[in-house]
């Protein structure tokens, strides 16, 4: 999840030791993974994540879902999305809002193409992104509300690119000290004015990852030992400093991410991971996802 602004074009990428995002690729069913969302501190919804094998392609869909009970829209959303949010929730008739987001991968973990879409839980979408590969090349497109820009295209980037509010799952093979970069988009995350959209860059933004410091997290009623790995828009700022921070990951030493934060501005976003049955129970609660 870190989910991001329309503030550069993509320079040449560093991919630097990367860790291993998600489970191998098999034909094993794998059980949704939950998580709780709080914002500064007070509850705000859920989010469900999944890896499912395509067995007709062989292609691996990554899935997220996260459903926010109320949205705080003038909290969240830059001033010229929040007429659109507010109109939105009166024709859906509720202020429950989700952004929903898929990533196909080939057989080779190659991007083939990543969509993200931000809408009341029933109701048109308010802000969505579609990226498709083409060649060597990316193609995104960007819509809000009824305003389409003309796409974008821009090279192939060698780094792995997600979604900022799509919650990782695993992160494996980290040690102390390890740096890598990864290309993060997401409809939650657009620029703060709206003049930047005119700009003709790609909506994402490189993120500087790097493994700063080990903690103990309570998780499942047990204190657990976990790296924390902390995604920054520029390398200027290091560890021990706040500035520039777009997440956290806190990962135990197997992989399993328990715990992730996204930072927007003055405000955070928490996901913390949910026990595997209540997890379960919530899947069935929505076949669709």
């Amino acid at each position: 999840m870190s989910w991001l602004a329309v503030e550069k074009i993509v320079p040449p990428f560093l991919t630097g030791d990367p860790p291993v995002y998600e489970p191998s690729t098999d034909a094993k069913p794998r059980p949704a993974v939950g998580w709780n969302i709080r914002l500064n501190g007070r509850r705000l919804g859920w989010a469900l994540s999944a890896v499912n094998q395509q067995l007709i392609d062989d292609t691996v869909e990554i899935q997220s879902l996260v459903h926010f009970d109320n949205l705080p829209f003038d909290e969240l959303l830059p001033v010229y999305l929040r007429p659109l949010a507010r109109a939105s929730i009166r024709a859906a008739g509720s202020a429950e809002f989700e952004v929903e987001s898929d990533l196909i991968t080939s057989p080779l973990n190659q991007l083939v193409k990543f969509s993200s879409k931000m809408r009341p839980k029933s109701g048109q979408s308010l802000v969505r992104i579609e990226g498709n590969v083409d060649g060597d090349k990316l193609k995104i497109s960007v819509r809000i509300g009824d305003y389409e820009k003309p796409d974008i295209e821009m090279p192939l980037p060698d780094s792995k690119i997600r979604d900022s509010f799509s919650p990782a799952m695993e992160l494996r093979g980290l040690h102390q000290g390890q740096s890598w970069t990864i290309v993060s988009y997401s409809p939650l995350a657009l620029p703060r004015h709206p003049m930047d959209l005119l700009k003709g860059g790609p909506p994402t933004e490189i993120l500087y990852a790097k493994v700063e410091d080990q903690t103990r997290l309570a998780w499942n009623g047990r204190s657990e030992p976990t790296w924390v790995v902390v995604y920054r828009s520029d390398t200027r700022e290091g560890p021990g400093n706040e500035k520039n921070i777009r997440n956290r990951l806190w990962v135990l030493r197997d992989g399993t991410v328990v715990q992730q934060e996204v930072v927007l501005g003055d405000y955070s976003l928490l996901f913390s991971r949910m026990p595997e049955q209540d997890a379960a129970t919530l899947r069935d609660k929505h076949m669709r996802f």
